[in-house]
């Protein structure tokens, strides 16, 4: 039978080996949420947690039979005047995925500067300026509800709040309003929700006319197939636009703004489609 000294020594003896073992163990940062694009499984404190996100590419399209990159080509007028489009330039915001009740929108945002420098006006990362040179954009991170979507839903104009953003204080890396330049009238200091420029000589700038003004419409795409979201996957859509449509009927002669303006809003919202 073993000596009490001897047990007690070894009970010593097993602790300093658990008590060293312990305290050679490092703590290993990392994510430790499942959902997670850096899910990592051997991590045990949480930190650093990146999502996936939702993006956006673009598909251009000049006729409804052929896909082309924006170019510009020859278009006829509604009296058969031919024209070009030299600039087009439009915001869409608030894109997010429905199945019922559900919604998936990015929970990412980016602090700004308002009209009346006000320092961080938070906006969420879900909308883009589109223009003629744009392939592709990346919205922000989400985490997802379901697994399942049927319908996409998505705004076309800026909203209340992004019109607040002041243009003096962006930068390179505020990627949202990247290509924000002409939807800014800085005489009026109000921003503008599309703006498209057309020429009937390309070799005359003065010849250009511009079209830009405000639009607030909501579009609403129902998936034939509804989207299934795999865990830690990014959400990638095709937008297509198709720009001859946007010019269907316009005539740049035409001295009624009004008449031109109601005619881009509505070809505008008719050229857009989801692939």
């Amino acid at each position: 039978m073993p000596k009490l000294k001897d047990v007690k020594n070894n009970f010593y003896y097993l602790f300093a080996i658990l008590f060293m073992a312990s305290s050679c163990h490092e703590n290993v940062e990392g994510c430790l949420d499942i959902e997670a694009t850096s899910f990592d499984f051997e991590a045990d404190v949480n930190c650093c947690c990146e999502y996936p996100s939702f993006v956006l590419n673009y598909d251009y399209k000049q006729t409804a039979n052929s896909e082309t990159q924006f170019r510009k080509d020859l278009v006829l007028s509604s009296n058969a005047k031919p024209f070009y489009l030299v600039s087009a330039v439009f915001a869409l915001t608030n894109f997010r995925l429905v199945s019922g009740n559900d919604t998936l929108t990015v929970n990412e945002n980016i602090n700004l500067t308002s009209l009346e420098n006000e320092e961080n006006l938070s906006l969420r990362t879900d909308f883009v300026v589109v223009d003629n040179n744009s392939f592709s954009e990346d919205l922000g991170m989400f985490t997802r509800n379901i697994t399942s979507y049927d319908k996409l839903l998505f705004d076309v104009g800026f909203s209340d709040v992004q019109k607040k953003v002041d243009p003096e204080f962006l930068t390179s890396s505020d990627a949202q309003f990247s290509n924000q330049d002409e939807l800014f009238d800085m005489d009026n200091q109000t921003w503008n929700d599309y703006y498209f420029a057309v020429t009937t000589d390309t070799a005359d700038i003065t010849d250009t006319v511009s079209i830009a003004g405000t639009l607030q419409e909501t579009l609403t795409f129902e998936f034939t197939n509804p989207i299934d979201l795999e865990i830690r996957n990014d959400v990638s859509l095709n937008l297509r636009i198709n720009y001859l449509d946007i010019l269907n009927g316009l005539d740049p002669e035409s001295v009624n703004n009004n008449v031109l303006n109601n005619l881009i809003q509505s070809n505008l919202v008719m050229s857009l489609d989801i692939e």
